[in-house]
């Protein structure tokens, strides 16, 4: 997320700008631009506000997404920083990717969007029962 706010201004600022490509691959994506000026995609120099008028545009991105990545510290400078907590980022597997930016294997079945893997957390939940028997 480079989020940016124009402070009054009217410029746009995009989290894709091309201009038609019909040779470019292009999906597995999350195109995110918040704040004032923020708008999802220039695409042939004509803004698209939703991932839906994009993806028309283009014929592209089946798989992409228009969501906040909710990154774990986003004021940090450090590449880690831009881990992210939105565990819905789903990637796909990309040969000759094993591990992420950090060295981490990705997950072969279903890694995670972006430079990072996700490790998801497997929660156990034990429910105990408590019951109180009587003996006449």
């Amino acid at each position: 997320v480079n989020a940016r706010s124009n402070n009054g201004g009217t410029g746009n600022h995009y989290a894709l700008s091309l201009a038609n490509n019909t040779s470019l691959t292009e999906d597995y994506n999350n195109y995110y631009a918040p704040g004032l000026g923020g708008t999802l995609a220039s695409y042939g120099s004509v803004d698209k506000t939703t991932l839906a008028t994009l993806q028309s545009a283009n014929s592209k991105d089946a798989h992409s997404l228009n969501a906040d990545p909710l990154f774990r510290d986003t004021t940090s400078t450090a590449a880690t920083g831009l881990r992210v907590n939105n565990y819905t980022l789903a990637g796909t597997t990309i040969a000759g990717f094993a591990t992420d930016f950090a060295g981490i294997s990705r997950n072969g079945t279903a890694p995670s969007m972006g430079a990072f893997e996700t490790n998801t957390l497997s929660i156990i939940i034990f429910i105990i029962r408590s019951e109180t028997f009587s003996i006449n």
